[in-house]
């Protein structure tokens, strides 16, 4: 009997591991293209979970009473007394805080001024002509002192410059004292301006050319209504968003105004205690009106 050919297995061998190996491939083929189609289809599906969808203004706007406040009136009167000579602001006009409203007749104020300067520059010659004075006569005594002289002489030198500086130290305080009287005759003359404080509106006007007046005067010379903001504060429940910069809604006295959260602080409670400031309502609201304040937090 023939005996078989040698290396017959070993050629079948590699045949069989080549088709394992063409049928792996093919297999991991199909692996990879599943897992690119399903990235294809859903590209961020296992990178990012789903965002949830945002809550819309309705949930997240929220309502409460709150406290309004509004600033006083700023009364505006004369400094000092005296007579006015014009006035320059009427009711219903809006001035800016520094604005000048009327001036009290200032003849005598400048004539005051003019005078003070004047004394002031004639101590001011007279303190610089002291302080000359009393250098040349230490001068005088040191060369004295230092050199062969009398002792009638020396005794002159020291009494002449002793006087020097006597003279010296009492120009230097009247010189001191007419700057302190120019300052105040300055003043006086700057307060003959009636200057509005605040920038507001002309609520009232008292003042008239000819009036006289004083700063003790019970009825003020204007009255200055602040052009300031309303401002609400309210607490509101556990759960509101309310944040500063939010835009709300105050509604007070019939009217409804545009306002802005300013201030909002967590409570212990979870509750927030908010602050708004809103335009200045056209009518005053009445004593005792609440506000009701609506926050629409922004997304």
């Amino acid at each position: 009997m023939r005996a078989p050919a040698r290396g017959v297995p070993q050629r079948a061998e590699a045949a069989d591991w080549r088709r394992a190996g063409v049928v792996g491939s093919l297999a991991v083929a199909v692996i990879a293209g599943s897992l690119y189609l399903a990235t294809r289809r859903e590209p961020f599906l296992h990178l990012e979970p789903p965002a949830s969808s945002p809550a819309t203004p309705a949930e997240r706007a929220a309502d409460a009473r709150g406290v309004f406040s509004l600033a006083p009136a700023e009364p505006l009167r004369a400094k000092i007394a005296g007579v006015i000579g014009t006035v320059d602001c009427s009711v219903g006009e809006r001035v800016a805080a520094g604005q000048i409203c009327a001036r009290l007749q200032s003849m005598p104020l400048e004539t005051a001024v003019a005078q003070a300067q004047a004394a002031l520059d004639a101590a001011t010659r007279n303190a610089e002509n002291s302080a000359t004075e009393a250098l040349a006569a230490k001068t005088a005594l040191e060369r004295a002192e230092a050199g062969k002289t009398t002792r009638r002489a020396l005794s002159r030198a020291r009494s002449a410059f002793a006087h020097a500086q006597n003279r010296q130290t009492r120009d230097a305080a009247r010189l001191e004292r007419r700057k302190a009287e120019l300052a105040r005759a300055q003043a006086n003359a700057a307060a003959a301006q009636i200057v509005a404080p605040i920038a507001g509106t002309v609520a009232e006007r008292h003042a008239a050319p000819g009036r006289a007046v004083a700063p003790s005067d019970p009825k003020p010379l204007f009255l200055i209504d602040p052009l300031l903001p309303l401002h609400v504060a309210a607490t509101f429940p556990a759960g509101a968003r309310a944040q500063v910069g939010d835009k709300a809604v105050v509604a007070i006295g019939g009217q409804e105004l545009a306002g802005t959260v300013v201030e909002a602080e967590a409570l212990p409670d979870g509750a927030r205690r908010v602050v708004v400031t809103a335009e200045k309502p056209a009518a005053a609201p009445p004593p005792g009106a609440e506000a009701t304040v609506r926050i629409e937090p922004a997304l």
